[in-house]
């Protein structure tokens, strides 16, 4: 590359191949296959699966806190049932107002087993903007 340059110092450097022929086949072909058939099984029965595998391992761990598979799938499914009574339901979008952390995890989980999306708010965000972003999107609740 540097050779081409030095030749003609008026080449654009878009026009220069950084990548020969070969390379470029590896980095866009080989080391991009990644196709794989995951059918439609949905997070939630992921995630359902693996509690069913290893219930008492660590699922989560965060400030000095662990909660196991099963700990977590409890708590998301009891937060699950609170959201849907709540109305929340499928085309539903749960404002997640939380710092990081395993309730962050736990609303994330139960968002999707109460069969709703869920729109990740940082608490740090100035409130006008936390209020335009739970306007625009039509936040049926928010957890904070």
């Amino acid at each position: 590359v540097l050779g081409l340059l030095v030749a003609d110092p008026r080449t654009r450097l878009s026009a220069v191949d950084v990548l020969g022929a070969d390379e470029r086949r590896r980095v866009l072909v080989d080391w991009n296959d990644t196709a794989a058939d995951l059918g439609t099984v949905l997070v939630p029965e992921l995630f359902a699966a693996q509690v069913g595998r290893t219930p008492d391992a660590a699922a989560v761990v965060a400030d000095g806190e662990s909660v196991s598979y099963a700990e977590l799938d409890a708590r998301a499914s009891h937060l699950a049932q609170y959201l849907v009574g709540q109305g929340v339901g499928a085309e539903s979008v749960v404002g997640l107002c939380l710092p990081r952390g395993i309730d962050t995890v736990v609303a994330i989980l139960a968002t999707w087993k109460a069969g709703a999306g869920y729109l990740p708010i940082d608490p740090e965000y100035p409130a006008e903007r936390i209020g335009f972003m739970l306007a625009d999107s039509g936040a049926a609740l928010t957890l904070t």
